[in-house]
């Protein structure tokens, strides 16, 4: 029952994509029309943050079984990757470094604390870890293979829209250095997505409530997806495979660490 209800909810999403595609220009055009910067920027900058933070965690809580010092050595570069994704470094300056560093340092620290307390002992902690892990790399891989592959230029490219705008099914060509013709799909959408992982934190432990951490990744996601439209940096195409990748990867790993064929086994 509950593989058929997740085919139909896959199924509802790939038609709603379908649909929704139809209207990248308009909204495209409503939306950079009446963006709000601060959104635009938080999501800019923020936005990816789950990208790295979310693996980063994973392997300091994976530290605590095995390959202590290469985990916790790992997690303080994805750390660092965080602070200097959030402040936005775009030259070598020193204030900029700076800020990235101890941004990043103050990531690894209170990963780290958070760490201590996560249920790693366990089989389903270990197995939550991995997940964040493996989900991570996936979907970072994939989707920068596809905007390679894809080479459809953004919206914020398009000197006459009405004319030069290119459909998602329509592939443009290889681009593997100009950021222009990366639009499809969303990184920083497939990125933000990563939140996602926080629902199979139930399986580990036991006092979360899986609808909230629904609720929660669902919102994040969308409003990072919005931004990126607001900004000309994506379709509503885009940002929708983006999300559905990610989430992909997530669902894929739910099935294979936690649900049984026919029995949903939540804890240990």
């Amino acid at each position: 029952m509950k593989n058929q209800r997740t085919l139909w909810i896959m199924l509802g999403y790939v038609l709603v994509f379908l649909l929704a595609a139809g209207k990248d220009l308009a909204v495209s055009e409503y939306l950079t029309a009446h963006g709000w910067q601060a959104l635009i920027a938080a999501g800019k900058h923020a936005g990816p943050l789950p990208l790295f933070l979310i693996p980063a965690f994973c392997f300091l809580s994976l530290s605590r079984v095995r390959h202590r010092l290469l985990y916790r050595v790992i997690a303080a570069v994805l750390s660092t990757a965080a602070g200097v994704q959030l402040i936005g470094i775009t030259t070598l300056n020193l204030p900029e470094l700076i800020a990235a560093g101890l941004s990043g340092l103050l990531f690894w620290i209170l990963l780290d604390r958070e760490a201590e307390r996560y249920p790693i002992e366990t089989e389903n902690g270990k197995k939550t870890a991995k997940a964040g892990i493996i989900m991570g790399i996936a979907s970072f891989l994939i989707i920068q293979v596809l905007k390679i592959i894809w080479g459809r230029p953004r919206f914020i490219s398009l000197s006459d829209p009405s004319v030069s705008f290119v459909p998602w099914y329509r592939p443009g060509g290889f681009s593997f250095t100009n950021d222009l013709f990366k639009s499809f799909p969303s990184g920083h959408t497939g990125a933000a997505a990563m939140i996602f992982w926080i629902t199979l934190l139930p399986y580990a432990d036991r006092k979360l409530q899986p609808g909230r951490l629904w609720i929660l990744a669902v919102l994040y996601t969308f409003l990072v997806a919005l931004s990126r439209i607001m900004a000309g940096m994506h379709y509503l195409s885009d940002v929708m495979a983006g999300c559905a990748v990610t989430l992909s990867i997530c669902q894929i790993l739910r099935y294979r660490y936690f649900i049984q064929p026919g029995k949903e086994m939540l804890h240990e």
